[in-house]
C-alpha cells in the first residue's frame, strides 16, 4: 500500500489456537398441577475457572505459551456462577394460559484478601511476572463479588380450537449496579517564592457515580396453524 509517498507492507498470516470453554451442569425438576398447570425449577453451575487457551506449535497444543497470563488469570479470578430459575404456568381456561418466572444469577469474578492486603483481577495482571516467578503470592482468602444479576418475566397465551394462537411476553432484568470514576485522583499546586517552583498542595479524590442499568423487552407473537 502506497500513501503519501510512503509504501506500507502488510503480511498476512494464519494463527491458529483452542479455546476450552467452561465446564457447566444443568439440573431441572418440574411438577406437572394436573390439568392446571406446571411448577419449574432449574439450576445451572458454570465454572469459568476451567477456561482456557491453548496454543498450536509444531503440530500439537501446548500449555506453555502466550496464553500463560490470560489462563492463570482465569484460573485464580474466575470461578463458579450459580443460575436458580423458577416458573410456572397455569391454565386459565381452555383457550388461555398465563405464565411467570424468576431468575437469580450469581457474579463468577473473585478477588483475594487477607486483611491487610486485597488484590483483585487488574492488580494480578500487573504484577503478573512477580506472581508467575513466585516473588508475590496471592492472599489466602478468597471472595465472589456480590453482584447479582435477576430478571423475571410474565406471559400469556392463547389458542383458539382450531388454528390461531397468540403470545404475549414482557421480561425485565436487572443488572449489578457499577461504580465509575472519569478520571484519576488529582491535585492542585501553588507558587512557592522561595524555589520559584509549584509544588503540590492538595490531593482529591476523583467522583464516581453509580451506573444502574436494567434491560426491559417484550415480544408478541400471532400466528395460524396449515
Amino acid at each position: 500500500i502506497v500513501y503519501n509517498n510512503v509504501i506500507f507492507r502488510i503480511f498476512l498470516f494464519n494463527y491458529t489456537y483452542t479455546y476450552i470453554t467452561p465446564q457447566s451442569l444443568t439440573l431441572g425438576l418440574a411438577y406437572t398441577l394436573g390439568y392446571y398447570g406446571i411448577l419449574s425449577f432449574d439450576y445451572e453451575l458454570t465454572d469459568y475457572s476451567t477456561i482456557e487457551y491453548q496454543e498450536w506449535e509444531a503440530d500439537q497444543y501446548t500449555f506453555s505459551s502466550v496464553f500463560d497470563q490470560t489462563n492463570q488469570s482465569m484460573k485464580h479470578f474466575a470461578g463458579c456462577r450459580h443460575e436458580f430459575r423458577v416458573g410456572l404456568e397455569a391454565n386459565v381456561t381452555p383457550f388461555i394460559s398465563v405464565r411467570g418466572d424468576f431468575t437469580l444469577s450469581t457474579c463468577p469474578e473473585k478477588f483475594y484478601s487477607d486483611g491487610l492486603e486485597t488484590v483483585y483481577y487488574n492488580d494480578y495482571v500487573a504484577g503478573y511476572d512477580l506472581y508467575s516467578l513466585g516473588q508475590k503470592t496471592l492472599p489466602m482468602n478468597s471472595e465472589y463479588f456480590k453482584d447479582n444479576t435477576h430478571s423475571f418475566s410474565l406471559g400469556v397465551g392463547y389458542h383458539s380450537a382450531r388454528a390461531f394462537y397468540a403470545d404475549l411476553a414482557v421480561k425485565n432484568t436487572v443488572y449489578p449496579v457499577q461504580k465509575y470514576s472519569p478520571y484519576g485522583d488529582y491535585c492542585t499546586f501553588k507558587y512557592n517564592q522561595t524555589t520559584d517552583q509549584y509544588i503540590q498542595d492538595k490531593w482529591y479524590e476523583a467522583p464516581t457515580f453509580d451506573c444502574v442499568r436494567s434491560l426491559f423487552c417484550a415480544a408478541l407473537t400471532i400466528g395460524w396453524k396449515f
